[in-house]
């Protein structure tokens, strides 16, 4: 296994929080990464990196795992977010997925120094910290073959 870009932090630093799907549906941060298998990406749209990033996926890499993906939008509005969906190429599968933290509150809490910023959950336990996501980066951290 690679070295963690960043430390790993306990999963309880940021209890309590909830989000929001881009159709006003409430959602746990809790509930979402104490799942067998998650990962979450942070990022916002005004970052190259998570722009780019975003555009690359394909629904064939992150779809063929048994891991749920969610991509948590932080620190924007609902309508900065529909905007940059309407001007890009965001897939389906990652378009569903997208997440809002209007406050920032789940980067702030994980000490997330950089985005993008993927982080591998197993049952609520962090288990790897990343800059990008691939299906054998997947594979590898959930011991999938």
């Amino acid at each position: 296994m690679s070295v963690l870009l960043f430390p790993a932090l306990s999963s309880n630093s940021a209890s309590s929080v909830f989000l929001t799907d881009l159709n006003g549906k409430s959602f746990d941060y809790e509930q979402i990464i104490d799942q067998p298998q998650v990962v979450i990406m942070l990022w916002t749209t005004w970052c190259h990196f998570c722009r780019e990033n975003l555009k690359d996926l394909t629904c064939e890499e992150i779809g063929g795992t048994s891991a749920k993906i969610y991509f948590i939008n932080i620190g924007e509005k609902k309508s900065k977010v529909d905007e940059f969906l309407k001007t890009s190429n965001i897939i389906p599968c990652v378009a569903g997925n997208i997440l809002l933290d209007k406050a920032g509150i789940v980067a702030k809490k994980l000490r997330v120094p950089g985005i993008p910023a993927y982080i591998f959950f197993q049952q609520g336990k962090v288990l790897y910290q990343s800059h990008y996501v691939s299906k054998n980066l997947l594979d590898e951290v959930f011991n999938e073959k």
